[in-house]
């Protein structure tokens, strides 16, 4: 009889011990040092970070904690892939750590990687089901990255597996593992089949420099891409590069990205001239660039793009006070002067004077340009452009 006491007692603190534990998978956390101390468990065991934003007297909130968190299932889920914490979102941690997100309401549930990067987010009240479903597809993820990661530092991946390694990455939002081995992948197979795999990996390289050698080599096949991919397709990944190719080359004047960039557009007007046309007026925006040797071919490019698409007066107007700073081919000032007088006849504005006093100027006729600026006198009371033209005068009339 006393054992059996014992035995009742125990299987009677087993179980309440069993529940206990299915529903107590959240720890709550509210500062940033404990946030690290988070981040650290979860690179240490190679979990992801379940978060559980809230707020105090938020009904659907505790309905989550009743009704979904305290699932059988989903608390095994929880347990086994995340390290699982609550959030109040009015503490010193959600102000710093999740204050970019755009928080709609709560309850909000997020999936980060350990780098702090969100990976998935749930927003408002989840059913048990729904969210089963939900922790189930990212289970399948979480296992694939495990094995994959596991088979490359074992050096058992093929080709297909490398890749699927490195697309796995990416959708898991660890960025920079991502484009290693996108790169990886492309050094150790150069000859592409051109599989949607590999699209996807020359698209997650689009966000690097396009003067890395190995997206360049991978891309300077463009012909076959076209081929492969359609020139809709393309075109969009080209422009994309472009993009973020010609936003680094301006924050840090670097000529290699001009370069590799100035590629790009060659690459854009095999499909797309109009295109490539309006791209390459851009590269005139950028003052560095005139310490290069390409002023004259780039400003031939200039003239033939305003001879043959329609520009407009502004627009003109930019492109002529290029040439003015840039271009030394007589030709083409004299081109973008006659554009200045058309401005100039078309309207005698302030701003269309001032363009052709500088072309005019360039040419050196000063007389000419000093008429100009008493007339622009006579279109303006600022007192910063008044200035302006009596410097100008004094200077051109020397």
């Amino acid at each position: 009889m006393k054992y059996s006491k014992i035995l009742f007692t125990l299987l009677f603190l087993l179980t309440a011990l069993s529940v206990f534990s299915q529903q107590q998978v959240f720890t709550n956390i509210q500062k940033i040092n404990q946030w690290d101390s988070i981040r650290k468990i979860a690179f240490n065991q190679d979990k992801f970070i379940f978060i559980e934003l809230y707020s105090q007297n938020c009904i659907s909130c505790e309905k989550m904690q009743e009704n979904t968190f305290s699932d059988k299932k989903i608390s095994s889920f929880l347990r086994n892939i995340f390290v699982t914490v609550k959030i109040p979102i009015d503490c010193e941690l959600a102000a710093n750590v999740i204050q970019n997100l755009s928080i709609k309401k709560v309850p909000t549930s997020f999936i980060f990687n350990w780098q702090s990067r969100e990976v998935e987010r749930y927003e408002g009240y989840i059913s048990p089901e729904e969210l089963t479903k939900k922790l189930d597809d990212f289970s399948s993820l979480y296992i694939g990255y495990l094995k994959l990661k596991d088979d490359y530092y074992h050096k058992n991946l093929d080709r297909e597996k490398l890749g699927m390694l490195a697309l796995v990455m990416s959708e898991l939002n660890f960025y920079e593992e991502s484009i290693k081995f996108s790169k990886e992948y492309l050094k150790k197979y150069k000859k592409l089949e051109y599989t949607d795999v590999e699209w996807k990996l020359i698209n997650l390289l689009s966000e690097e420099r396009i003067s890395d050698s190995v997206l360049q080599s991978v891309i300077s096949d463009y012909a076959k891409m076209f081929e492969y991919f359609g020139i809709n397709k393309v075109n969009s990944f080209f422009s994309s590069i472009f993009e973020n190719n010609y936003k680094l080359a301006v924050s840090e004047k670097n000529k290699i990205l001009f370069d590799s960039t100035l590629f790009l557009i060659e690459v854009i007007k095999f499909s797309d001239e109009e295109f490539s046309m309006q791209r390459m007026k851009d590269f005139y925006k950028l003052e560095f660039y005139k310490e290069t040797e390409n002023w004259k071919k780039y400003g031939n490019s200039a003239v033939n793009y305003v001879e043959k698409y329609e520009v407009g007066d502004a627009e003109l107007r930019e492109i002529i006070y290029v040439l003015y700073l840039h271009d030394w081919s007589k030709t083409n000032l004299i081109k973008a002067n006659s554009w200045a007088e058309d401005l100039y006849k078309k309207d005698n504005y302030y701003m269309n004077i001032m363009t052709l006093v500088f072309m005019q100027h360039r040419l050196s006729l000063n007389q000419r340009a000093v008429e100009l600026l008493k007339e622009a006198k006579t279109k303006t009371t600022d007192k910063k452009n008044l200035e302006l033209i009596d410097n100008l005068i004094r200077e051109f009339g020397k």
